[in-house]
């Protein structure tokens, strides 16, 4: 399959990835980008002044998930995510507020986060992403805060990522994620900290 297929990310990843110290700010409603795709081709990753090479959660949420966030844009460009996707909330994106809402409010509203939350493509991506580097238990937790009505729609994206991963891309989600769990569980801290130096320390 695609996890293992040595054809694939030749074929398919990012052939040019920039890193940049800063994040860049969207002056329209203030809020922080922590990366961007483009083009199908180049992966910028941003604000990695501010990795915290000794904690796994902030590697995740800065660096890890936007990495599999902007590469999941990657993948939509080149094939596109079924549209009934955007008409399951339709009501709910909001591209100039949601920064407004709290996660939980997204939650609740059938998102994973409040970005997932501005706009269809960012909450297709979301899904994919969060899935990839949370674990189990933040996914579990998060569908409990959710709510019974927000949860049931999260489900209903996740099952639409999973089938477009699959059928699309013979990429396996639930594989994607447990491997990735499994590395993250082994990783070599004393290895990592002596990187250290790319932190600026």
């Amino acid at each position: 399959d695609s996890v293992v297929n040595p054809e694939f990310l030749p074929e398919y990843g990012p052939k040019m990835i920039q890193l940049i110290g800063s994040s860049m700010m969207d002056p329209v409603n203030n809020t922080e980008k922590l990366g961007y795709a483009e083009g199908g081709i180049k992966i910028t990753i941003l604000k990695v002044n501010k990795m915290q090479l000794d904690n796994i959660d902030n590697l995740n949420e800065y660096i890890f998930k936007t990495m599999h966030h902007e590469f999941a844009h990657i993948l939509h460009q080149q094939k596109k995510y079924p549209p009934e996707f955007a008409q399951i909330t339709p009501a709910n994106y909001d591209p100039i507020k949601w920064q407004e809402r709290s996660n939980k409010e997204a939650w609740q509203l059938g998102c994973v986060s409040n970005y997932g939350s501005s706009e269809a493509r960012e909450d297709f991506v979301e899904v994919i992403a969060n899935y990839i580097v949370k674990s189990d238990k933040w996914w579990q937790d998060m569908l409990k805060a959710a709510g019974p009505d927000g949860s049931a729609i999260i489900k209903q994206k996740w099952d639409i990522c999973n089938t477009w991963l699959a059928e699309k891309w013979n990429i396996d989600l639930q594989a994607m994620h447990e491997e990735v769990q499994k590395r993250q569980a082994n990783l070599d801290w004393e290895m990592i900290m002596g990187l250290e130096f790319l932190n600026g320390k």
